[in-house]
């Protein structure tokens, strides 16, 4: 795989928990304007690429239907261990939550999610009630565990 592809990112596939947001027409530099976390990865619609530490890389299309849609991604816990990926995960909710609730009203999202990846052999825990309350109340559609 080449360095600059952006399926090479480290951030994207690496364990912990992220927030995704995504949509067609979704115009994710607009919303980057009004908000006050980075995110880890974006790719726009049209084109693919990753902002990480202010350095774009940018590859060729494979697939031209991977670029319909515009894409927002945020690392919310780097955490192997669930539990510990669980309470990160709560904790920025509750500073962010927000921001979060804007973006799942943000004109075009479709979909806002929050995705946990443990190493191979962790345990992973269900969700409480309360957190599944509290991503749910912040405009967070699914939740993948």
């Amino acid at each position: 795989m080449e360095k600059n592809n952006w399926l090479s990112n480290p951030h994207l596939y690496s364990h912990g928990c992220t927030l995704s947001a995504y949509g067609i027409n979704f115009d994710s530099e607009s919303f980057l304007s009004e908000i006050s976390f980075d995110p880890e990865l974006v790719i726009f619609k049209g084109q693919m690429g990753y902002k990480t530490f202010e350095w774009v890389g940018e590859v060729k299309p494979r697939d031209k239907e991977i670029f319909e849609y515009s894409h927002l991604i945020l690392k919310v816990s780097k955490s192997e261990a669930h539990p510990t990926q669980v309470d990160e995960a709560a904790l920025f909710l509750k500073q962010y939550q927000k921001e979060i609730k804007r973006l799942s009203e943000f004109p075009q999202v479709e979909t806002v999610s929050l995705q946990f990846s443990v190493a191979e052999g962790e345990l992973r825990e269900n969700l409480s009630r309360d957190f599944m309350d509290l991503a749910f109340g912040c405009g967070i559609s699914s939740v993948l565990s």
